[in-house]
């Protein structure tokens, strides 16, 4: 069962909500089977552990992924106002005419003394 590929889905009876399945990798669907079906005391309890920490990653990560859609949705709002900070506005340059243009001045080259 380890060399399947893709998730497998695991029936698990839990007495309060009935028949959960869990959706896992080939390695993980198996290793549950086999430790529902030895079902031993120790197993059972690092199983509990083990879902726990998996539920309470998925609450993280469902919470985590709330917040970027959220702040995805404001990243637009913001992107829709037409606000823009006062400030000092822009004087647009008069067009110099091409005449009177300045002309950059020749400097003569200092020359080095003989030795």
């Amino acid at each position: 069962m380890a060399g399947k590929r893709g998730f497998t889905k695991v029936p698990l009876a839990l007495p309060k909500e009935g028949n959960v399945g869990i959706f896992t990798s080939a390695a993980v669907a198996a290793t549950i089977k086999r430790t529902i079906e030895e079902a031993t005391l120790f197993e059972g309890v690092k199983l509990l552990q083990a879902l726990e920490a998996v539920y309470n990653q998925g609450k993280k990560d469902g919470a985590r992924a709330a917040f970027a859609h959220l702040d995805a949705g404001v990243a637009e709002a913001k992107k829709q106002v037409k606000y823009k900070n006062p400030g000092r506005a822009r004087l647009a340059a008069p067009a110099k005419p091409a005449a009177a243009a300045k002309k950059r001045k020749r400097t003569r080259k200092k020359r080095r003394p003989r030795a």
